[in-house]
C-alpha cells in the first residue's frame, strides 16, 4: 500500500475513508481505535488528503470510461450499417439519446460556470454578501437535513 499518511495505520485509514467506508468501518479496517479515527477525521488536512485521493480515483475512472466511450461510439456507428433492423434501430436510439444527454450536460455546465462567475463578481463587490465557500445563502439548519 502506498504511504500517504503518517504511518501504515494512518495510510490504511485514509485509504479506507477515500474508498467510501464510514469512520467506524475505516477504523476497524486500519486497526485504529475509533476515538483516534474521529480525531484524525476532524483534522482539515486529513479531510483534504481523503478528498484528494477520491478526486484522483474519479479522474482515473473518468479517463478509463472516456477511452471506452470512444470505442462504444464506434461500435454504435458500425451497428448503424448492420443488416439487422433491430440492431440499426437500437444503435440509432442510443446515439440520439446519448447525444441529447451530453448536450444537456454541457448546457448545464455553461449555466453553472456563468452563475459561478456572477457569484465571484458579487463577492468582489460585496464580500459580506458571499458567505464561506462562495455560497450567498445561509447554511441549512441541521434539523432540516
Amino acid at each position: 500500500m502506498a504511504e500517504f499518511g503518517r504511518n501504515k495505520r494512518h495510510s490504511a485509514f485514509i485509504a479506507a475513508m477515500a474508498s467510501g467506508h464510514s469512520i467506524r468501518d475505516s477504523a476497524k479496517l486500519a486497526n485504529v481505535a475509533e476515538r483516534t479515527a474521529y480525531r484524525w477525521n476532524a483534522e482539515p488536512e486529513f479531510r483534504k488528503t481523503v478528498l484528494d485521493i477520491r478526486n484522483q480515483t474519479v479522474e482515473a475512472v473518468t479517463a478509463g470510461l472516456t477511452s471506452a466511450a470512444t470505442q462504444a461510439v464506434q461500435t454504435l456507428k458500425d451497428l448503424t450499417s448492420s443488416s439487422n433492423d433491430a440492431a440499426r434501430l437500437g444503435a440509432a436510439k442510443a446515439i440520439l439519446d446519448q447525444g441529447c444527454r451530453h448536450r444537456e450536460q454541457y448546457e448545464i455546465l455553461d449555466i453553472l460556470k456563468s452563475l459561478e462567475g456572477k457569484l465571484n463578481e458579487l463577492g468582489k463587490k460585496n464580500p459580506a454578501a458571499v458567505r464561506t465557500g462562495g455560497n450567498p445563502f445561509p447554511p441549512v439548519p441541521k434539523c432540516y437535513t
